[in-house]
């Protein structure tokens, strides 16, 4: 018999395995009050279930039970099993050997070379609790007896926790755990060359608590024993803490506390900004590591780059380049005692690492306290090189002048940050390199580059976006990416506003084709403010000097803002949406402009080269709200871009005659675009108040055509009746919605499309319509197949959907999943079979043909009893293409749970049952497959993660069982089919 175990109930089940468990309760409803559906495609991976199941290369796994007890007096000893993958055979366990040892509880990592390493942090070391282990195990053969010095690197004293970098301060029950502070497997380090590195920041150095550890191990045998000075590279005093990033004084924008960072190059930096040098404590340091044999002894300037004043904090952030060199951020950084957070960026050799003390001599830093030098981050280039952006850095007597600073890949920058080395700001707030987005365009898109203001060219050079320059009037710079810009920022070197907050370069778009778009939407044309400017720069050039009409397209009104969104067309054009645009006397009307990617478009914005309204409020290209702060509640996504290179503008606001809120949808030539005033003869439209057509969005399909969502639409007296309509990519979809152009609904409110389109992968596409109606007052719900290339005409009925799959309060408890080989399924947890509430299906629908008609077990997998919520648990796909479905809630008389697998090219049809479906042993609502869990494996086979199956007189316990991914398991979950622990004692419940 093949063995795993976990004692008690999942809110007090202890180790790794019960914090997963307490975790996916609440994924998966405790009952039918709370179901909803948990539709989810997973990718495969060596980790399983939070690192506590392992799949190894050679099809083997390992199962960490951090709660195994062998008796009463060793509750949460722990253990730790390698089975064979193929027979399912036992080939060594690992245990603890006291009471809360939890071996294993820190989970499990993979090695590149097959092999794994164990994480015990809380193993007790004799009397010294929470000692900690860090167990190597084979592969092939795995790793047998008690944990100890013997087979594992342990600490000495308590609380060394050698392993962990998550302290547990005050546990949460008896099993030593506070789910709320866990960190999963960030503790040990994967090498590429097979060895890994172990982080053990509590580790105590005799005296000196919490002095820190990092230890280097061999992939091919593991090391063993104490850990020491010896063997590891360690901290000397209190608190060094070495190999943990986490500072409790981090306010440095852009660092992130990975603390061991594995290079290109296969070896590894230790960052520990907590390091003492002697009198100087949080001096910091960064280490490099020889990842084929690592790194020992106590931290010091000879094998480390370090700070040598307090709070110094070397090591913040470090950026890997893509030529195995590295960078140091240290924006703490002072250049004399009496400074602070002067801040120092450091260039460092990815073969042989940095030593020595940060200063102007091998790094590039400040000259002013707070000049915070590399606190806007780190910047990686395609060509190599980097670029340090420090807003905050003063230009003499000009507080946040700001500087960016461009760094040479292979030899670094030093010296003292200026602009002979920098593009640079002159004046107070220039903020040279930061673009955090003002109040009032913060939701027109994402921020670039989360506000460095440093956007990367597709052909390796960058743009430095300053829109708070010269006290708002902004500044865009171009630089190259083989040698950077230098100098103050100025209309000579920069595209600039001339007023203040003309805050030019608002955003930046990279295209296709290395060439750039700026927005600057609050542009101000003379005395007309924020009539806005989109200026077009030439990606090997930039362009320069103050926005005209000359070099950009502009508006003439106020609050035109010309530039609200700009989207990048996959040819290399692009398209400005100015929603606010102003025509004649219609406020708001809206215009959409076509952009040459090589040339751009400059001038005022008018019908002659833009679509655009004609009716105060159209806002063409505005699918958002206008309530309110209009400006904050336009999106960047009312054009849609086409993998053909064409286009479609969703303007849900237009206005057809007298019809307020039409709407419309309006494609456009990815290489011409469209001018002229929305109307039906250029666009898809609605024709009566109220319809918003294109409201809920357009979907691109891959062949470049696209699909029209529009749920308000009425179809006569029926108000909200919905339509769906496909557009031809190449040449769009023109006139009114109708039933003879697209998938519409017959009663009101059926809301036709309110739940989506999914693509398929066969370039057809899905329509979900939860609301629709089927002859009642209640919805009833219908999913309907459409054609790429002809799309779905005609009303929504049982001919040409799949219908009726809900029917009471659980009207939104549906979901569409689309399947690789192009074929999709319906999941509804609540489906009602005939008068058995929420009984629950899943139907397999084909992507060729779709599937048709009322839900039954004739087309879906269907439970029959109620609250047994079939599908609740969620669908996992498979490598292989198949699916498996979990349904937690699913019983019958002698079973309770059940996971079913389905073919991805056919389905599974018929009542869930132990002849289709995995189940589980025992009825009485606590045991069986109850929270069961999949995880897709890479070789398209699956695993199933269950508790509460019955291990004979000693209690519940756990089981893991294997499924095959070209015919799935079936039956009552047994020893003969799964892993299934040896005997231990249950936790008290």
């Amino acid at each position: 018999m093949k063995h795993l175990y976990l004692q008690g109930p999942a809110a007090a089940r202890c180790g790794l395995l019960g914090w997963f468990l307490a975790v996916a309760s609440l994924f998966v409803p405790a009952g039918p009050s709370q179901a909803q559906p948990r539709v989810t495609a997973r990718s495969a991976d060596f980790s399983l279930f939070d690192n506590a199941v392992a799949v190894l290369p050679n099809g083997n796994l390992v199962v960490a039970d951090p709660g195994y007890s062998p008796d009463t007096t060793r509750r949460g000893m722990g253990a730790v099993y390698l089975y064979d993958g193929r027979t399912k055979a036992l080939i060594s366990v690992l245990t603890g050997s006291t009471a809360d040892d939890q071996v294993g509880s820190g989970g499990i990592t993979v090695l590149a070379n097959g092999n794994f390493v164990v994480r015990s942090p809380d193993w007790n070391n004799g009397a010294a609790a929470r000692a900690g282990a860090v167990t190597w195990g084979s592969g092939t053969r795995g790793v047998s007896g008690v944990v100890s010095a013997a087979n594992s690197l342990v600490g000495a004293t308590t609380d060394d926790q050698v392993g962990n970098s998550t302290p547990v301060n005050q546990f949460a029950d008896d099993y030593h755990y506070n789910y709320d502070d866990v960190v999963l497997n960030k503790e040990v380090t994967a090498l590429p060359n097979g060895h890994y590195v172990v982080s053990s920041p509590y580790w105590h150095n005799g005296a000196a608590a919490n002095a820190g550890a990092v230890t280097w191990g061999n992939g091919n045998t593991g090391i063993r024993g104490v850990v020491s000075a010896a063997n590891s590279l360690v901290g000397t005093h209190p608190n060094d803490q070495v190999g943990n990033n986490s500072p409790d004084n981090n306010t440095s924008d852009y660092v992130d506390n990975t603390s061991v960072r594995v290079l290109t190059n296969g070896h590894y930096v230790v960052s520990s900004p907590n390091w003492r040098n002697r009198a100087a404590p949080q001096a910091g340091a960064v280490t490099w590591g020889n990842g084929a044999t690592g790194v020992r002894g106590a931290v010091s300037a000879a094998n480390s780059l370090v700070g040598s004043h307090p709070g110094d904090q070397v090591g913040l952030g470090v950026t890997e380049l893509p030529n195995g060199n590295y960078v140091v951020s240290s924006p703490q950084w002072k250049n004399r005692a009496a400074a602070t957070a002067v801040g120092a960026v450091t260039w460092s050799s990815g073969q042989t690492g940095a030593t020595g003390v940060v200063s102007a001599a091998n790094s590039l830093v400040g000259a002013h306290s707070f000049d915070y030098v590399g606190n806007g981050g780190v910047t990686v280039l395609p060509t190599g090189h980097y670029v340090v952006s420090s807003r905050f850095w003063h230009n003499g007597a000009a507080a946040n002048a700001g500087a960016v600073t461009w760094g040479n890949g292979r030899t670094g920058v030093k010296g003292v940050v200026g602009a002979a080395n920098s593009l640079v700001g002159s004046h107070a707030g220039d903020d040279v390199g930061a673009n955090f987005q003002s109040y009032y365009d913060h939701d027109y898109e994402e921020p670039p580059t989360d506000g460095r203001g440093i956007t990367v060219l597709r052909n390796g050079h960058y743009v430095v976006s300053s829109p708070e320059w010269q006290h708002g009037a902004g500044a865009v710079t171009w630089a190259s990416g083989a040698t950077g810009a230098r100098g103050v920022v100025s209309a000579t070197n920069s595209l600039v506003g001339a007023h203040r907050d003309d805050q030019v370069g608002t955003g930046v778009v990279a295209l296709a084709n290395g060439h750039y778009v700026v927005r600057s939407p609050r542009w101000q044309n003379r005395a007309v403010s924020h009539a806005g400017a989109v200026t077009w720069g030439h990606g090997q050039r930039g362009v320069k000097g103050a926005i005209s009409a000359a070099n950009s397209l502009v508006g003439v009104h106020a609050n035109d803002r010309v530039g609200l969104g700009v989207t990048a067309l996959a040819n290399g054009h692009y398209v400005v949406s100015s929603p606010l645009w102003q025509h004649r006397a219609a406020a708001r009307a809206g215009a959409v402009t076509w952009g040459n990617g090589w040339t751009g478009v400059k001038g005022a914005v008018n019908a002659a080269n833009s679509l655009v309204g004609a009716h105060a409020d159209d806002q063409i290209g505005n699918d958002a709200s206008v309530d309110g702060y209009i400006e904050d509640r336009v999106r960047n996504g009312q054009v849609t871009a086409l993998p053909n290179g064409h286009y479609v503008v969703s303007s849900p606001y237009w206005r057809n005659g007298a019809a307020r809120m039409s709407g419309a949808a309006t494609w456009g030539s990815g290489t011409a675009g469209v001018r002229g005033v929305v109307s039906a003869a250029n666009s898809l439209v609605g024709s009566a108040g109220g319809d918003l057509v294109s409201s809920a969005g357009v979907t691109a399909l891959p062949g470049g055509r696209y699909v029209v969502c529009s749920p308000h639409w009425a179809n006569g007296v029926a108000a909200g009746a919905g339509a769906v309509t496909l557009g031809n990519g190449t040449a769009g979809a023109t006139g009114g919605v109708s039933a003879a152009n697209s998938l519409v609904g017959t009663t009101g409110n059926d809301l036709v499309g309110s739940g989506g389109v999914t693509v398929l992968a066969t370039g057809h596409f899905v329509v979900h319509s939860p609301s629709w109606k089927h002859g009642s007052a209640r919805p009833a719900g219908a999913v309907t197949w459409g054609s790429g290339t002809a799309g779905v005409h005609g009303a929504v009925s049982p001919a040409n959907s799949l219908v009726d799959f809900q029917r009471d309060e659980y009207t939104a408890g549906s979901e569409v999943l689309a399947l690789p080989n192009g074929n999709y399924l319906v999941s509804t947890p609540s489906w009602p079979n005939g008068a058995v509430a929420r009984a629950g299906a899943v139907t397999w629908g084909s992507g060729q043909t779709g599937t048709q008609g009322a839900v039954s077990a004739a087309n879906s997998l269907v439970g029959t009893h109620l609250n047994d919520q079939v599908g609740v648990g969620g669908v996992t796909v498979l490598a292989t293409g198949h699916y498996v479905v979990s349904s937690p809630f699913w019983k019958d008389s002698s079973a309770a749970g059940a996971v079913t697998w389905g073919s991805g090219t056919a389905g599974v049809q018929g009542r869930v049952s132990a002849v289709n479906s995995l189940v589980g042993t025992n009825g009485s609502g606590e045991e069986g497959v109850e929270e069961g869990q999949v995880a897709a494996l890479m070789n398209g086979d699956y695993l199933v993660l269950t508790h509460g199956t019955p291990n004979g007189p000693t209690g519940p316990g756990v089981v893991l069982t294997p499924g095959r991914g070209t015919a799935g398991v079936t039956g009552g979950v047994s020893a003969a089919n799964s892993y299934v622990s040896p005997p231990g004692t249950a936790s008290p419940r």
